[in-house]
């Protein structure tokens, strides 16, 4: 029977306080206690230190500018970054053409900018429009080193070629 009851006194004592705080209480005094709580304190407050410091919205001066006067400082400005540029290009294309290839072949501009033709081949190339639409396309002989300009003012699908190549088709897409 002292069997008994000296399971059913852990039982009781292990269900009301549980294991782990019946242990703590043996074992920890009130000093050890007071020790856990100060250090836990510490370690919070050097957490929220640390994320007002990272994070926060003080105010922040830039070493470069500190020793300025607050009316000559830069205004901090924000970079917006676009998909594409909000000032179309001021360059116009080039198309390279040699005996062998037209580089790029396929091009896509935008209607009031132009197309230059620079020939980097070793022979003189005769560049003309493929269709009756392309007549603008028909730049004759372009010489070793030459460049022709072509303006496109309205939208559409213009293709032109090598004559001595025929195979050789560039197009030019104008938007």
């Amino acid at each position: 029977m002292t069997k008994r009851k000296s399971v059913k006194r852990v039982k009781a004592q292990s269900s009301e306080e549980g294991y782990l705080q019946a242990d703590f209480k043996k074992i920890m005094g009130r000093n050890d206690k007071i020790l856990i709580g100060l250090v836990s304190g510490v370690i919070l407050i050097l957490l929220i230190v640390t994320g007002v410091l990272l994070f926060g919205r003080g105010k922040q001066i830039d070493r470069d500018n500190a020793n300025l006067p607050p009316e000559q400082r830069p205004i901090p400005t924000k970079a917006v970054l676009t998909p594409y540029p909000s000032i179309p290009p001021t360059t116009d294309f080039t198309v390279v053409i040699n005996e062998k290839r037209i580089y790029p072949a396929d091009i896509s501009i935008t209607h009031g900018y132009s197309v230059i033709l620079l020939n980097i081949g070793q022979k003189d190339l005769d560049i003309v429009g493929v269709g009756a639409k392309d007549a603008m396309l028909n730049v004759g002989i372009i010489k070793n080193g030459e460049e022709k300009q072509i303006k496109f003012e309205t939208a559409g699908v213009y293709k032109f070629k090598n004559q001595a190549q025929p195979n050789q088709i560039g197009t030019i897409t104008v938007r």
